[in-house]
């Protein structure tokens, strides 16, 4: 009797099984350090930014306006995927230039906004009784957040929005 020499289907079921989960496995890795990699690179446009407007204010005495948005939280902030974040371009571009945009930059505005998340750079310099002396810049990281302090307005006030990080300076007097 000639016997044939191959695989059976349970052993061929057991190979795809494995395969499977395998290929499930460095999917759901790469999907998590994609997440990884886009807050390092919003990370690390907040701090470009920062650095702009700093350089922005030895020059000019003040920060840049806001106050071009109509969308949330209210009409004195400016959005990177809204047409008003080309006017904060303009206004740092001899410091930096492009002005970053978030690696999503979904269009739902506001990152402030926990349902749908809303991955974009919020910038705000107007308000809190100390207008063009103090700004700060929000972002939702994707993954975990690090948590933020917050900035202090010359009123004392703390902004902070929860699910986001908010940067900036502290108001100056």
């Amino acid at each position: 009797m000639k016997r044939s020499r191959g695989f059976t289907l349970a052993e061929m079921m057991i190979v795809l099984i494995i395969i499977g989960t395998i290929s499930g496995l460095i999917t759901v890795s790469v999907a998590r350090t994609r997440i990884k990699a886009r807050d390092a690179r919003r990370a690390a446009d907040i701090g470009q930014i920062i650095t702009a407007i700093e350089l922005y204010y030895q020059d000019y005495k003040t920060y840049p306006a806001s106050g071009y948005w109509s969308g949330l939280p209210n009409a004195n902030w400016l959005n990177s995927n809204n047409p008003g974040w080309d006017t904060l371009a303009t206004q740092l571009a001899p410091y930096i230039s492009p002005l970053p945009k978030d690696p999503l930059n979904t269009p739902t505005g506001w990152p402030g906004l926990a349902s749908p998340p809303s991955y974009s750079y919020a910038y705000s310099s107007s308000g809190g009784g100390c207008a063009l002396q103090w700004y700060e810049i929000v972002y939702r990281p994707e993954g975990a957040n690090p948590g933020s302090p917050g900035v202090t307005l010359c009123t004392g006030a703390i902004e902070n929005y929860a699910g986001t990080v908010t940067m900036g300076n502290n108001a100056r007097q």
